[in-house]
């Protein structure tokens, strides 16, 4: 977030968007440029715009989450102003949401690859990570970098990889091993198997970066069942794609609560109700104004419950406000 927020000046972007127009425009039988090569530097462009929004939001979302808890807990002060904090919170909180929604309901980071996809799967993926604690209740907010769990026996987690892997195609075997640094793991996976033609290479990868999310967000079996991994860095080769279906899984899960918890906080605001966010869940499951988006397959189960429940408390709220007229 800071990377990208203040390190690289509005200057940046400016100079960013001037070249992906003259890229797109480029005559490639007048400039020292292969097709390929403008089309590479289009796509970065894009994606490290997409990743611009996402963390805009989540900054955004940080503070907004920060005054809230203020405004909860601002004692004699609280009374005076909770109606003005109220409208102002909602107001933040609506822009919150639909900033959100944009951010689901578009292609974000569905760069198109220029390479040869069935060379790409072919390519090892390696995370060094660190066991953590899974979050309950945490509203989408993520694992805490310095959350580390207890020990854990490697021959678990890499048994519970494989299961998983093997329940999906079993065209990937996965290898957990100690890091040299204390209270860190390797987690290497290769590909044995599996369809070589160009949809059954997607289809594999999506399913290994099914698994990884998983993984990453706690729950790949009973015995891992309050167990994530926080992630210190990534290698899928030249697979960029199965990089960017890796960080999908994790964010859009994330993305998806975080919206849910700002419709419930709208919900429980003294004021007029807030619409915003009413047909939420019927977005995520697919039968909503935006139709087929499929975005529920980024939920783990225990997603979906927290889901349900921040959806409920919401519902009640709402039906409490329009008994009390």
């Amino acid at each position: 977030s800071t990377l990208l927020l203040q390190v690289l000046s509005n200057e940046f972007w400016k100079w960013l968007e001037s070249l992906k127009f003259e890229a797109s425009h480029a005559d490639v039988n007048r400039m020292d440029i292969f097709e390929n090569d403008t089309k590479d530097f289009v796509a970065a462009a894009q994606e490290l715009e997409d990743w611009r929004d996402w963390y805009e939001f989540q900054d955004a979302i940080r503070k907004w989450n920060s005054l809230l808890q203020v405004m909860r807990t601002g004692g004699a002060e609280r009374s005076a102003t909770s109606s003005s904090n109220a409208r102002s919170t909602q107001s933040t909180g609506e822009r919150l949401l639909d900033q959100a929604m944009a951010l689901l309901t578009r292609d974000w980071l569905q760069t198109p690859d220029n390479g040869n996809p069935t060379a790409a799967s072919n390519s090892a993926l390696f995370l060094t990570c660190q066991l953590v604690g899974k979050p309950a209740g945490q509203e989408g907010m993520g694992f805490s970098g310095d959350a580390s769990t207890g020990p854990l026996n490697m021959d678990t987690l890499e048994s519970a990889l494989n299961n998983s892997l093997k329940v999906v195609g079993g065209s990937h075997v996965a290898s957990v091993k100690c890091h040299t640094e204390a209270e860190k793991i390797e987690i290497s996976v290769s590909k044995t198997s599996g369809d070589t033609t160009a949809v059954g290479v997607q289809e594999d990868e999506e399913s290994l970066a099914h698994v990884i999310g998983w993984a990453i967000k706690g729950n790949l079996s009973k015995d891992l069942q309050d167990v994530g991994l926080f992630v210190q860095h990534v290698d899928c080769s030249s697979n960029q794609r199965m990089c960017r279906s890796i960080c999908k899984q994790v964010c859009l899960s994330k993305l998806m609560l975080q919206c849910i918890y700002i419709r419930q906080v709208l919900s429980g605001l003294p004021g007029t109700q807030s619409v915003k966010g009413q047909n939420l869940v019927q977005t995520i499951v697919g039968s909503g104004d935006q139709g087929k988006l499929d975005l529920a397959k980024y939920l783990t189960p225990f997603q979906f419950q927290e889901l349900v429940l921040m959806e409920r408390e919401a519902t009640i709220n709402e039906l409490e406000k329009q008994g009390s007229k």
